[in-house]
């Protein structure tokens, strides 16, 4: 592989992050229009509901605008932001946990030394402890924290996964649509809270659902402006690609990693960390695509190619064949060997009755007389015309003579009596 280090010296190590989330000191790249778009709603204390697949970036997003809300946010004036985020995995099993939670997020972001902090210290301190609230208390502190003068404060909620509270099995925990409709009259009503919400899909499509009662009801999702999180353009992914190291990738290597991307961060992370490693340990070009297909099936959420095996093998077919169309079609000319000549199609429909109805008999779902009656009506002979098996040896009676040449004279009926008189 090429070494596209173009002389500067840079840190040793890929610049390639696969397998987790941006931390706020890593570079982001083309996602200068996310943030601004979630400034300009928090500028108005508008909620917003960042939408994109798995492993797309949306973690990373919040992560930067958690750390760096001075850069990315725009403050109003006489007023701050507090800015807080709650992990819904990490240990929010119920409502209770999620008021006290956050609380204590919200809370630990004060501005140090202000009246609010000060006045919510020994909550705080009971929080640390024990981080459960029920929603009058909750919702009671977001009000008083709204109310605070000099700086005015503004509290934001960041929320990553949050299907998590919509999951059916913590249904209990997390009463639908009750708890949303709690929060979205904090929201609304009171304006005492501002939420950056991720998710896969678009609220309004969970709150959609005809299976869950009061879900049409429900206007939750009406207070959060949506945003599409797309995939990079191609500037950003070059730039992404590009980065300095001391294996930078080559113009060449970055194209055909792009292309392999589609612009989807994680599978440029995962491209980018594939070249790299590639350089690093000298191996060839083929090698490369392998192990970017080996990296982005582990870590972004995408089973790996493979060869798919068919179902059934070609003995299984020869078998399969032999019980299914060869032999009932020979059976069925044997059964048939009056000699009229069938076509294939009711030969074979006939063996496979025949077979059928063997095993059928074999299994005691039917008995043997009524399998040996359909198949005597089936060759057109009359069940009621066979001779018991018990005397099939006794001497048959003589046939009775018949002149040739004399007809046998009608039976007189009463019509031909009559006619005669």
């Amino acid at each position: 592989m090429a070494n596209g280090n173009n002389g500067n010296s840079p840190a040793p190590g890929s610049p390639f992050v696969v397998g987790r989330p941006l931390r706020p000191d890593e570079k982001i790249f083309g996602r200068e229009e996310a943030f601004q778009f979630i400034a300009e709603q928090l500028a108005d204390f508008s909620s917003v509901n960042i939408v994109g697949e798995r492993r797309l970036g949306k973690t990373s997003l919040l992560n930067h605008l958690l750390a760096h809300p001075q850069q990315y946010l725009k403050v109003p004036p006489d007023a701050v932001l507090v800015v807080a985020r709650v992990d819904l995995q990490g240990g929010v099993t119920d409502a209770a946990r999620f008021y006290g939670t956050t609380l204590l997020e919200l809370l630990s972001h004060l501005p140090a030394e202000s009246a609010a902090a000060i006045r919510f210290a020994p909550l705080r301190e009971r929080l640390e402890q024990t981080p459960e609230a029920d929603y009058d208390e909750f919702a009671g502190v977001l009000r008083q924290l709204h109310a605070a003068k000099a700086p005015q404060l503004r509290p934001v909620l960041m929320l990553d996964e949050f299907e998590r509270l919509l999951d059916r099995k913590d249904e209990h925990a997390f009463p639908y649509p009750g708890f949303f409709d709690g929060i979205r009259s904090i929201m609304g009503t009171a304006e005492s809270l501002a939420l950056v919400v991720a998710s896969r899909r678009p609220l309004a499509e969970y709150f959609a659902d005809p299976q869950r009662p009061g879900s049409l009801t429900s206007s939750f999702p009406t207070y959060f402006v949506p945003f599409q999180l797309e995939p990079l353009d191609e500037a950003a992914a070059h730039a992404l690609l590009l980065q300095p190291s001391d294996h930078t990738l080559t113009i060449a290597e970055a194209t055909q990693a792009q292309a392999w991307a589609k612009g989807h961060p994680c599978h440029l992370q995962a491209a980018g960390a594939a070249f790299y490693e590639a350089k690093v340990r000298s191996r060839r070009a083929s090698w490369v695509r392998s192990r970017f297909e080996e990296l982005k099936g582990q870590n972004c959420m995408v089973s790996p190619i493979v060869t798919a095996r068919p179902l059934v093998g070609e003995r299984e077919k020869s078998v399969a064949r032999s019980i299914f169309w060869t032999g009932p079609m020979r059976v069925g000319k044997v059964v048939w060997k009056a000699g009229d000549k069938l076509g294939e199609v009711a030969a074979w429909i006939t063996g496979f009755v025949f077979v059928l109805l063997v095993v059928l008999c074999l299994l005691g779902v039917v008995s043997r007389g009524a399998v040996v009656t359909m198949l005597l009506k089936s060759v057109g002979l009359s069940p009621e015309g066979v001779v018991p098996t018990a005397t099939a040896t006794a001497t048959p009676l003589p046939s009775p003579t018949v002149e040739p040449t004399a007809a046998p004279e009608p039976t007189p009926t009463r019509h031909s009596l009559k006619g005669a008189q």
